[in-house]
């Protein structure tokens, strides 16, 4: 239980949107750049984010990952990242997804509920995308206790 609650300690820094996803990189979904981080949409954020994961390419999800303040690489120690990232990815790494709610709390910060599914199991969590800089969209606070089975390879029912 201690290891659980200090690894979402860990990983407060995480978020979520709007659309179901494959796993494939979206048609509209322009890959993110090291000169361009977030997304244009909170949707948009999402899409990149799930799919970042899927992959396990971590440069883009530290591109995407982020607060107000904008992408996590460039506010979190650079020792960091790689950690909270891996955590990241056991819990939330998925066959396909589906954005259940997408409802904006205020200007900047929209709530979202994913439906995650892993094997035959599926789980529902919330995740915040919020405005940073640039008006760009980032993936931020992520609740991983309802992911955390899927992240241990033993899923209750």
């Amino acid at each position: 239980m201690r290891r659980t609650l200090f690894l979402l300690f860990v990983v407060a820094a995480c978020g979520g949107s709007s659309q179901p996803s494959t796993g494939a990189t979206p048609a509209n979904a322009a890959p993110t750049t090291q000169g361009d981080p977030g997304a244009a949409t909170p949707s948009l954020a999402i899409k990149t984010f799930m799919t970042a994961i899927k992959n396990q390419d971590l440069d883009a999800l530290s591109l995407i990952w982020g607060s107000e303040k904008g992408p996590a690489r460039d506010v979190t120690p650079s020792d960091q990242i790689r950690k909270r990232e891996l955590i990241m990815e056991c819990y939330l790494q998925h066959d396909s997804y589906t954005v259940q709610s997408d409802v904006e709390q205020q200007k900047g910060l929209h709530v979202v509920s994913l439906q995650i599914t892993k094997g035959t199991f599926t789980r529902n969590t919330k995740t915040q995308v919020v405005l940073g800089p640039n008006n760009r969209w980032f993936v931020d606070n992520i609740e991983l206790e309802p992911l955390k089975d899927l992240c241990s390879g033993v899923a209750s029912h």
